[in-house]
């Protein structure tokens, strides 16, 4: 990373407020809650993220995700994976 800019909480502020308010089982804060401390916790979470962009670091705990299998009809065979949309191109592991 050889051309890094450091987050602005303008930068951060934006991305937040922008991102949709749906819960995720793997996020401890619902991003409606984040919206709504956004101010008090903006200088932590910039301060977060500029780091780890800094460092091209990022704790093993944020590197988790669920994935859900999506059928592409409802009357296609639930044991068959070729009837499920795949929007994962790689899995990456560290």
């Amino acid at each position: 990373m050889t051309n890094f800019r450091v987050c602005t909480e303008g930068d951060v502020r934006r991305i937040i407020m922008a991102s949709s308010s749906k819960t995720c089982a793997l996020h401890p804060v619902s991003t409606f809650l984040l919206k709504e401390m956004i101010d008090p916790l903006l200088p932590f979470l910039t301060a977060m993220v500029t780091v780890s962009l800094r460092e091209g670091y990022l704790p093993a705990s944020q590197k988790c995700a669920l994935i859900m299998p999506v059928l592409k009809k409802a009357s296609l065979n639930k044991l068959d994976l070729k009837n499920y949309f795949s929007n994962l191109s790689k899995v990456v592991s560290s």
